[in-house]
């Protein structure tokens, strides 16, 4: 899967959980500024877990806080994505 096929998808993941339409979201968008906090980025992030069967690293404040843009969810995945096909 293409980096921005990855992004594309999780793109539209995100437009669910946003107030925004995903046609104006970006890879520099901020979680907060459209409206995803705590609960919707966890719910977010366990539908990225179960779509693409990974698990994405949270058990700590320091790997919440990574996740602050659209391009950093993507990055994770990605990251779980290919330890996964090692």
């Amino acid at each position: 899967m293409t980096t921005d096929t990855l992004k594309t998808e999780i793109i539209r993941h995100i437009a669910e959980y946003s107030d925004a339409n995903a046609d104006d979201i970006t890879g520099s968008s901020m979680v907060d500024d459209l409206g995803i906090h705590s609960l919707e980025l966890a719910e977010l992030v366990m539908e990225l877990e179960e779509k693409y069967d990974i698990e994405i690293e949270t058990d700590s404040v320091e790997s919440w806080n990574s996740l602050k843009t659209v391009d950093d969810i993507v990055a994770a995945v990605r990251a779980m994505l290919t330890a996964k096909a090692m």
